[in-house]
C-alpha cells in the first residue's frame, strides 16, 4: 500500500487539499482502530503480487517502493495521501481500485504492523 508507491522510492506527498486532502485525513484518523487482518487480505490481493510491491513489501517490481524501508519513516497521513493520490506508476488506490476509506485505513494498519 501503499504504499511507498509502485514507481520509485520518492516518498514526497502533496499533502493534498480539497476532497483528496480531506479523504487522506479521514483515512489517517481511522488507522488506530483499523482492522490489520482485513488490511492483510486487501494488501495481498492488491499489492502483494510480483507486479507490485510483492508479499514481503520489497520483492515485487524493481520500481515499486521498498515498504519495510519506507513505511516506518512516513506518517499515517503521508501513507493515506499516497493511497489517495498515487505516485509514480502506482495509481490512486482509493478511487481506481475502489477501496473505501475504511479499507485504506485497514491496509495502512497492516503495513504498520508488518513493515515497522
Amino acid at each position: 500500500m501503499l504504499l511507498a508507491a509502485c514507481g520509485g522510492d520518492d516518498t514526497s506527498t502533496s499533502g493534498g487539499g480539497g476532497t483528496a486532502g480531506t479523504t487522506a485525513e479521514n483515512i489517517a484518523g481511522m488507522v488506530s482502530s483499523a482492522d490489520a487482518t482485513n488490511g492483510d487480505t486487501i494488501y495481498q490481493g492488491l499489492c502483494g503480487s510480483s507486479s507490485c510491491h510483492g508479499p514481503n513489501g520489497n520483492d515485487g517490481q524493481a520500481n515499486a517502493g521498498d515498504l519495510p524501508a519506507t513505511v516506518p519513516g512516513l506518517s499515517d497521513l503521508e501513507l493515506a495521501t499516497l493511497l489517495v493520490d498515487g505516485q509514480g506508476s502506482m495509481p490512486p488506490q482509493v478511487s481506481s481500485s475502489g477501496l473505501s476509506e475504511e479499507e485504506a485505513a485497514d491496509v495502512i494498519a497492516y503495513c504498520r504492523q508488518t513493515f515497522q
